[in-house]
């Protein structure tokens, strides 16, 4: 190879990788609250997410029967007694077991998704088994990757509680379970001066001790389903 050409190749790979660090550089930084190079765009849902937080969700065909925030670590969800109301086709089937629902608003603009799965997990005491990524498509037809898996633990009593989890991280337009896919779209909406404002979503459904969970999935799909939409209308009415 002529050495012209092994000097020019070595200083394209020096400007890609010059290219590379520029990128990386623009990208937010969440942990200080600063973009290199620009300001980051205000989160314009701040009063409606705190309201959320206080006043729980609707849930179109459920009723809250109780409403109270609890402290998971340093953070301070809202939590929900979901009872599945009665309709005139529902009316002599099997009545709906009482539904958990956990939900955390984002805070601020600095304040992103992090461990909340793994919080739970604690709080909970419970073991996680079969695991699986399931895809909703609300009312709206946005689109959202949860995860879904069977929770367990050993009781004082010998028993084994158990309970269908759902889980993801719901914004106006969807959702998914990972912080990371919400952080690569938040940072595209930075670019058009907006913000992703997101809320972790946790639905406990109660089963039959170790039982098999796919029988639980219709009534998860069908909540989760109405639970994104009514947080989508909540955060496009900012």
């Amino acid at each position: 190879m002529n050495p012209s050409h092994r000097i020019q190749w070595s200083q394209i790979i020096v400007l890609l990788l010059l290219l590379f660090l520029v990128g990386v550089g623009a990208v937010p930084h969440y942990g200080a609250g600063k973009w290199t190079g620009a300001k980051v765009p205000p989160l314009a849902q701040v009063k409606i997410l705190r309201d959320l937080r206080e006043t729980g969700l609707e849930v179109p065909g459920w009723t809250t029967v109780q409403a109270t925030t609890m402290e998971f670590g340093d953070r301070r969800w809202s939590q929900q007694l979901l009872q599945g109301q009665a309709s005139p086709q529902t009316a002599e089937a099997e009545p709906l077991p009482p539904v958990l629902l956990l939900i955390l608003p984002q805070k601020h603009g600095s304040d992103r998704p992090q461990v909340e799965w793994t919080d739970l997990q604690g709080v909970q005491g419970w073991t996680e088994d079969q695991h699986h990524r399931v895809d909703l498509v609300a009312g709206s037809g946005s689109q959202v990757t949860a995860r879904w898996f069977r929770g367990w633990r050993q009781a004082n009593d010998g028993t084994l509680p158990t309970f269908a989890v759902l889980q993801w991280y719901a914004w106006d337009r969807g959702g998914h379970w990972s912080p990371n896919v919400w952080f690569w779209r938040d940072w595209q909406r930075q670019w058009r001066k907006q913000r992703l404002p997101w809320v972790a979503v946790s639905v406990v459904i109660p089963m039959e001790p170790l039982g098999n969970l796919d029988l639980m999935w219709s009534l998860a799909e069908s909540l989760g389903q109405k639970i994104q939409e009514n947080i989508e209308k909540v955060l496009q009415a900012a």
